[in-house]
């Protein structure tokens, strides 16, 4: 009986595991992109000189917005949704359920069909979409795991690119309209001192603007960008045999203890009658 649990297990394991889609993770290794290698270090330093009237403004003046906040920029329901919907994601995330010879879904029923939250729950909780950062460096390495490799690698690189553009256009946006809250502040005021505080104002965030317009690689550089992966991380055959088989072999084991306690009482109790 455990001999053939444990090889029932095992083969049953086995044809599962040999049903599972190859999964291949493409990673791409990034990290913060350098004040001082883009001049915006300049910009803020010669801006804090006028923190006071700034910080009155309701003007951010200071860096740029910090790791942990671009990071958490990725994996927000606005980008992502952007970012699917720009690259007409949905029949690649959901490709079972699309027909791409009608170009609709399969399903007809607006409510079965996968939607954007449906999208950004599967990048996000379901594992594909993944961010590691080093604890030692700031080197970042954002993976996607995905079961055509090519299409995994092209989604790494894409996803940073947008990123950064993303990140960069929201930088000049918020520029914006700063610059229109200094020159309508200009032309209220009449005070010599206030009007050379604004001069100033408005010309470091046209610096900041003009370098966040042309700064491809706003807020991550890549070190180094993915490649399409030529080994699967999932699943894991052998080891999935192994464990159905240790598990047969234990379920096996603990029955036939059972049974023969079981037998064992049943003939004690029976001695008395001969």
């Amino acid at each position: 009986m455990i001999i053939g649990a444990t090889l029932m297990s095992g083969i049953l394991a086995a044809g599962i595991s040999l049903m599972m889609p190859n999964i291949y993770r493409a990673e791409i290794l990034i990290a913060p992109a350098s004040d001082a290698d883009s001049g915006k270090s300049a910009a803020s330093s010669a801006l804090s000189q006028f923190g006071g009237l700034a910080s009155l403004a309701g003007i951010s003046i200071g860096n740029s917005s910090s790791v942990e906040e671009n990071l958490a920029v990725l994996n927000s329901r606005t980008f992502l949704w952007k970012f699917i919907q720009d690259n007409e994601l949905m029949p690649i995330l959901y490709v079972d359920e699309w027909d791409s010879v009608r170009k609709g879904w399969k399903n007809t029923n607006s409510r079965e069909q996968p939607s954007l939250w449906d999208a950004f729950r599967l990048l996000t909780k379901d594992g594909v979409l993944g961010v590691d950062r080093g604890k030692k460096d700031d080197l970042i390495t954002v993976s996607v795991e995905w079961g055509n490799p090519e299409v995994a690698s092209k989604l790494a690189n894409t996803l940073i690119v947008q990123l950064n553009e993303y990140l960069r256009q929201r930088a000049v946006q918020s520029s914006q309209r700063n610059l229109q809250y200094l020159n309508e502040a200009l032309g209220k005021t009449q005070v010599q001192e206030v009007r050379q505080s604004l001069f100033e104002l408005i010309s470091k965030e046209q610096k900041k603007a003009m370098l966040a317009s042309a700064d491809g690689e706003f807020a991550f550089k890549v070190l180094d960008a993915s490649s399409t992966p030529d080994q699967k991380v999932k699943p894991k055959r052998a080891l999935i045999v192994l464990l159905a088989s240790l598990l047969g072999c234990f379920i096996a084991v603990l029955l036939a203890v059972i049974s023969d306690g079981v037998r064992s009482v049943n003939r004690k109790a029976c001695e008395p009658y001969g």
